[in-house]
């Protein structure tokens, strides 16, 4: 019952193998009736070479470098201290940068690592000089979350259609 190497395959490599190694786990159900002896539904944990791995460490993000724009608050905010709960260096960027500068000392606090710079999306020169500071401090860019953004304080319909292109 179970496939033991296809769940190590979906363990040590993720994305595409996650769905190949559920759908031999599917194949399983179906021939064999049950689920199999590697995965319980009690405890939601997955059997590797006799060391029990909860479900979630499959989406672990260690070693992995990830951008939020507009990270200083809201939802970038929340974004960028997921990534880094899941093991990811963050780089938070926004045109306010003492925004970002809270959000890393809370990211910092919880052991984790993590960069605040001033960026305006919009400005090409900007966005060039977060990438580079991205590479030189934690070695590569994995993971982007384009999460900066504006609002229009009055209903669509009078909105400029040039504001529309930045």
């Amino acid at each position: 019952m179970g496939n033991p190497a296809a769940m190590k395959k979906m363990y040590e490599t993720g994305g595409a193998s996650l769905v190949r190694g559920l759908t031999h786990m599917l194949e399983d159900l179906a021939n064999n009736g049950g689920l199999p002896a590697q995965v319980t539904s009690t405890t939601n944990k997955i059997e590797k070479e006799g060391n029990d791995l909860n479900t979630l460490d499959l989406y672990r993000l260690d070693g992995k470098v990830a951008i939020v724009t507009g990270g200083g608050r809201g939802l970038g905010a929340s974004f960028a201290e997921a990534l880094a709960d899941a093991g990811a260096s963050v780089v938070l960027c926004s045109r306010k940068v003492e925004a970002c500068e809270q959000v890393k000392q809370v990211i910092e606090a919880k052991g984790a690592r993590a960069l605040a710079l001033a960026c305006d999306i919009t400005r090409p020169g900007d966005v060039q000089l977060v990438v580079e500071a991205a590479q030189e401090t934690f070695g590569g860019i994995d993971i982007l979350v384009n999460n900066s953004g504006a609002t229009w304080g009055a209903p669509p319909e009078e909105m400029p259609l040039d504001s529309l292109n930045g």
